[in-house]
């Protein structure tokens, strides 16, 4: 390598760091992900800049749906037959959770109460499920909605006093964001109209919710509601898929998922970052296994 080409690699990693928030003072953040390898999904994490990618879980076993718990000090996940495991941030003391329940998704958990709410679906309809909220030991469980109708991917607010998930219309027309207090009380719609609104992200201020949408009718993109003006803009407009969007801890990025990379209609997904109003789009995983289910995490020492 000549020195001008070190000199031009060392002035783009520079940039990318600043554009990330990332650097060398050692900022406390990783991304956890979704990385297929070796034929199953396996839990990932990664610095901001796409830095030490490290596989934290190895079994031969889908494992998807990653989220931060503890301060960033564990990561609790899904396998694919709704299990729901607890592992260290390093990969050791892998541990199953919440093993009195069966068929779990859609994990969520928040720091300031140290509960998880996660998604059950009714045992012989497929159409039906309802959001439960619990400590991690499972002896505290509620069931926060109650009707016949399906619900999933709920999302604790930063504050952990209220959820943002997603509920079909009774009409079957769409699916659209809903909002309710942590206890389940003061159920109220966010979205509506045609389409199906899924995947919602609170911001870290709670002012505005990330989704993903084909509620334009030109496949998935990514939509940003602001919560006090009920406001709504597409900050994607691609025609591949845009989706599984994530806030930085400090509200400045966003992280999501797309297969733009590839021709028009995209490649395999990867994961992508913009500021929160779609501008600088950066691709910061690459290669021929797909990385998805991203989420941004303020990591405690």
């Amino acid at each position: 390598m000549t020195p001008n080409t070190t000199f031009i690699k060392t002035v783009l990693i520079i940039g990318f760091m600043l554009l990330t928030g990332t650097t060398s003072a050692g900022a406390k953040e990783l991304i956890a992900y979704s990385g297929f390898t070796d034929g199953y999904w396996q839990i990932w994490t990664m610095e901001p800049d796409a830095s030490r990618q490290i596989q934290i879980t190895h079994s031969p076993q889908d494992k998807r749906s990653p989220i931060w718990v503890n301060n960033g000090r564990q990561l609790a996940f899904r396998t694919n037959n709704g299990r729901l495991f607890l592992v260290d941030r390093d990969g050791g003391r892998e541990q199953e959770i919440l093993e009195q329940y069966h068929n779990i998704n859609n994990p969520d958990f928040s720091d300031r109460t140290a509960e998880i709410i996660f998604v059950r679906f009714h045992p012989t309809a497929t159409d039906i499920s309802d959001i439960w909220k619990s400590d991690l030991t499972g002896k505290s469980a509620l069931i926060l909605t109650k009707d016949r109708v399906l619900k999933y991917q709920p999302r604790f607010s930063p504050d952990g006093k209220s959820i943002v998930f997603v509920r079909a219309d009774k009409d079957k027309k769409g699916h659209h964001l809903w909002l309710m207090d942590a206890d389940g009380s003061d159920q109220r719609q966010l979205t509506e109209g045609g389409g199906f609104d899924t995947l919602p992200a609170f911001s870290p201020d709670q002012g505005s919710i990330t989704f993903t949408s084909n509620r334009d009718g030109e496949g998935y993109d990514i939509y940003l509601l602001e919560l006090k003006t009920k406001k709504m803009k597409r900050i994607t407009e691609h025609a591949g898929l845009d989706t599984y969007s994530s806030f930085s801890p400090d509200g400045s990025k966003i992280i999501f998922v797309s297969n733009r990379g590839g021709s028009r209609r995209g490649g395999n997904q990867q994961i992508w970052m913009m500021a929160p109003d779609g501008s600088e789009a950066v691709q910061i995983t690459s290669g021929e296994n797909e990385c998805i289910d991203p989420v941004w995490g303020k990591i405690a020492e």
